[in-house]
């Protein structure tokens, strides 16, 4: 299979962009992170590459899980938010209680599989594991815990 070419990606951070159905737009290597793709009312989407500074323990979830909700909060208005997807191949509790708190912020928020990239083109939303080829680096802000 031919690699994926991401048109603009966002390393580790987060940022908005115009729409635009001529190219790709996302984030890849996601590991433990969480890859977020937000499209918002107005037609333009925003992606998110949430990183996790620590790993927390059971009896912090509910610290981490406010801690991300207020990330969330800050950076992307609730009323401007058309729908959500996300991805993570996780398996750490960080990406657990992540992605739980997207779920808490974006009610109907969709998982869009668990994989380690995440994209908006004009097929809409896609998550793979398929190789990509990075184009240029969008990121314009920290967006992690």
């Amino acid at each position: 299979m031919p690699p994926l070419t991401l048109d603009f990606y966002v390393n580790q951070g987060r940022y908005g962009i115009t729409a635009n159905n001529n190219f790709k737009f996302g984030t890849e290597g996601l590991g433990t992170c969480v890859g977020v793709i937000v499209q918002l009312n107005n037609g333009n989407n925003f992606c998110g590459h949430m990183d996790h500074s620590y790993e927390p323990t059971q009896a912090q979830k509910a610290v981490f899980i406010q801690q991300v909700v207020q990330v969330l909060q800050a950076t992307i208005p609730l009323a401007n938010v058309q729908q959500v997807h996300y991805s993570t191949p996780g398996g750490t509790r960080a990406a657990q209680y992540t992605v739980d708190a997207i779920v808490q912020q974006f009610p109907g928020a969709v998982n869009a599989g668990v994989r380690s990239c995440i994209y908006i083109a004009a097929v809409g939303v896609q998550a793979t594991d398929q190789n990509a080829t990075l184009g240029q680096m969008v990121d314009n802000g920290a967006f992690g815990v």
